[in-house]
């Protein structure tokens, strides 16, 4: 009888498990190949990922003829990898990243039961939150490398965290995988944020003892060096001017400004900024106790020569005191880990390499939020609450209104904006509710289910964006009726997913030039264009819709395609 209980919760619980990813699956991938590319950041990424696949030159990355500069080696290739499999759309390249934003749940949910005996509630409480978070979604759902990189270094986090609860250093392999990943994806930007990590952390502590596992454990060392070094040299072999190039790359987003900045990294931890904000008060407020302890365990270890670190603690400590340094140690390196990779996403400006964060933050959560659940902790609840709704509300009722109003490109996806933010608002009364009647089992589950929810009017945010700022149309346009003689001109814009869509060169009349892409080919004045207009080839002439020509063209205009963004003319 008991036998067949268990065996029915079991079933019961893979059922449970099924239907949940195949929400998150669902919610994930939906829509990745509906709307057309996002310029510059989805644009440069497609269209050098559909020169490696198509020319086989894996060395030397092209936007068409023209030379880019950039790390991002790894993720091309693996686009590149992904067209040849799926074909020659927008799914192919978005593909990556969709698959790398659904890992991410799954590790915020490994991270999170960071202990045997630990309960499955606290991975489904992570994997929820990480799933919800805005900046988990909306980096998986863009052609960039952002997303897988925060797969790999919550990868690196990973190993770190398991290796410090369990005392196993085999969990340090995780680590160094991650590392050889994420170097060869986008050089060495993740590495040195990972030691960076791990050393403020272990300075703050005054306990070395992960950074000495983690510079010691010789199989992961040796297995990275010569990962590494196998790749610089093969790099060096094939393009040496890589090496020097990699620093200098396209924006992955347009310039935002202190109000568009500010406004994206509030926005992108909704709907859990006040619940992730206790958490880290309830750690750090602990910090005080453990640091001093660690002094005067310092001290005494210096006397008595005995070793330092978790050697002391297990010989003069007993079995609850160790455990509580360990989920202490382990919830404030996920703290230290999120803060720096944050921090470095704001100082650099890319913003979407928040998502480094996601994992760190859903773990730290997930482990918290279990605690005040399991205890009936219902006043933490209600605290996280009174941060949170104040948060929510100014980004709903006055961030949002002043993105829509001084942003153009937002007022095409009011429609979806609205249903978003109601169902935003409709978490934070039910969450207060539920902690108000102390309905715990509900609050757990149905908060969690509208946190979820929220993301599918959320997609349709990023359909819109995307409708009214693509040259999909355009672009699709040029492809059916450009021959090999046609030439394709791109005034006052420069859209690197032209080349994309069109495979074929673009010219540019007074328009800007992208970062890191030397362009060797390009139209400087109207003359110019007044020249090719009369001559024998086809021109396509792609333009802002608002936007009127300088100069008078001399021949006849015909129009090709047009949406309320862009128009496509021609002169045959």
């Amino acid at each position: 009888m008991k036998i067949s209980r268990w065996q029915n919760q079991n079933q019961n619980r893979n059922k449970i498990l099924l239907l949940f990813a195949a929400f998150l699956f669902y919610l994930y991938f939906r829509g990745t190949g509906d709307h057309g590319l996002i310029d510059p950041i989805e644009g440069v990424n497609a269209s050098v990922s559909l020169h490696v696949s198509a020319t086989g030159n894996y060395f030397e990355p092209r936007l068409g003829s023209s030379l880019i500069a950039g790390a991002s080696l790894g993720y091309w290739w693996l686009s590149a990898i992904a067209l040849k499999i799926f074909g020659w759309e927008e799914f192919a390249v978005r593909f990556f990243s969709a698959l790398s934003g659904l890992a991410m749940i799954f590790l915020s949910a490994l991270s999170a039961k960071r202990f045997p005996d630990d309960n499955s509630r606290k991975s489904w409480l992570a994997a929820s939150i990480s799933a919800s978070m805005t900046i988990c979604f909306v980096a998986s759902q863009i052609a960039s490398p952002n997303s897988l990189l925060a797969f790999l270094a919550s990868m690196i986090m990973f190993g770190l965290v398991k290796s410090m609860g369990e005392d196993n250093s085999n969990w340090l392999m995780f680590a160094h995988v991650g590392i050889i990943l994420s170097f060869v994806l986008k050089g060495y930007d993740t590495l040195v944020l990972a030691v960076l990590a791990v050393l403020i952390f272990c300075c703050v502590l005054n306990d070395y003892n992960l950074l000495v596992k983690f510079l010691c454990y010789m199989p992961g060392i040796v297995t990275s060096i010569l990962s590494i070094g196998i790749y610089l040299i093969m790099l060096i072999a094939m393009n040496p001017l890589i090496l020097h190039f990699m620093r200098c790359e396209p924006p992955d987003l347009p310039a935002l400004g202190v109000f568009g900045g500010l406004t994206f990294v509030l926005g992108s931890f909704m709907p859990w900024q006040g619940f992730i904000i206790r958490a880290i008060y309830e750690v750090m407020s602990r910090a005080k106790y453990f640091i001093e302890a660690n002094r005067l365990e310092s001290e005494f270890e210096s006397e008595a020569g005995e070793s330092a670190g978790y050697g002391f603690e297990q010989k003069f400590a007993d079995d609850q005191e160790v455990f509580d340094r360990k989920v202490f140690y382990q919830r404030f390196f996920l703290i230290v880990w999120a803060m720096i990779f944050g921090i470095a996403a704001i100082l650099t400006g890319n913003f979407l390499s928040l998502a480094s964060c996601v994992v760190p933050f859903a773990a730290l959560l997930g482990d918290v939020l279990d605690a005040w659940l399991s205890r009936e902790r219902i006043l933490s609840v209600g605290m996280s609450l009174l941060i949170d709704v104040p948060l929510i509300f100014v980004n709903i009722f006055v961030i949002l209104p002043l993105g829509i109003i001084f942003v153009p490109i937002l007022r095409a996806s009011v429609i979806s904006l609205v249903p978003w933010a109601g169902i935003v608002i409709l978490f934070v009364i039910a969450a207060w509710y539920y902690a108000k009647t102390r309905q715990i089992l509900k609050w757990s589950r149905n908060v969690m289910a509208l946190a979820l929810f929220a993301l599918m009017p959320l997609s349709g945010v990023i359909d819109l964006v995307a409708e009214v700022s693509s040259i999909r149309v355009q672009g699709l346009a040029i492809q059916k009726l450009v021959q090999k003689d046609d030439v394709i001109v791109q005034y006052y814009e420069n859209h690197p997913s032209m080349f994309f869509y069109t495979y074929r060169d673009s010219s540019l009349v007074n328009a800007p030039l992208l970062p890191g892409v030397a362009q060797r080919k390009f139209v400087t004045n109207e003359q110019t264009l007044s020249a090719l207009w009369r001559g024998k080839a086809r021109v396509f002439l792609l333009l802002p819709a608002e936007r009127q020509l300088d100069k008078v063209l001399p021949a006849n205009v015909t129009s090709i395609a047009q949406t309320d963004s862009h128009l496509l003319l021609s002169n045959k």
